[in-house]
């Protein structure tokens, strides 16, 4: 990026050769607006700290003084860095948009779990009735067993060695599990 002010070549918010604040970047990629490096076993914090020294330097007041546009663009960067955050702190956002680009899921369409696993998602709902604490373990293994299958599918991608094929399937399968969840307490 260069400064649209002294015409510096930058790599943060701030100008480092004239202190002139940036307008936020076009992209919503949290990690470019945090500044770190793409990864999903990024640590919550690593996240912190790249979001509070992002923070300090975008922060409205700190701009206070200054004009209307350099107000507004404080504003949307702290926008923008809030954004970030959030998504970088939910591991299922953080696969998403590893994985597609968008930390949201789609409204419709996306990956869709087979029969076998709509019909245990299925038995799920019956048995929160009958056994309630039998649901809520068996609904805890298998979100642990498909969050494993998620964080070694990133783990092999990010050694250079796999792909991000599989992700949006077992996100799709966690969607349903996280609902499942919620409804039986696990």
């Amino acid at each position: 990026m260069i400064c649209w002010q002294c015409h510096e070549t930058i790599g943060a918010p701030v100008c480092v050769g004239c202190g002139a604040l940036q307008p936020p970047p076009g992209t919503a990629d949290p990690y470019v607006i945090l500044g770190l490096k793409p990864s999903f076993s990024i640590s919550d914090e690593v996240i912190d700290d790249a979001w509070r020294a992002r923070s300090r330097m975008v922060h409205p007041d700190r701009w206070a003084g200054k004009s209307a546009v350099v107000r507004r663009m404080s504003l949307q960067w702290t926008a923008a860095v809030n954004s970030a955050k959030r998504v970088l702190k939910d591991p299922l956002a953080r696969a998403r948009f590893l994985s597609t680009g968008d930390p949201n899921p789609p409204e419709t369409g996306g990956p869709q779990p087979d029969g076998d696993f709509l019909e245990v998602i299925f038995d799920l709902q019956m048995m929160a009735h009958s056994d309630p604490d039998g649901a809520k373990m068996t609904v805890a293994a298998l979100w642990d067993k498909n969050r494993t299958e998620l964080d070694a599918t990133f783990h092999t991608w990010e050694t250079g060695e796999g792909t991000l094929d599989a992700v949006g399937m077992t996100l799709a399968k966690l969607q349903y599990l996280n609902t499942a969840r919620t409804q039986t307490g696990a």
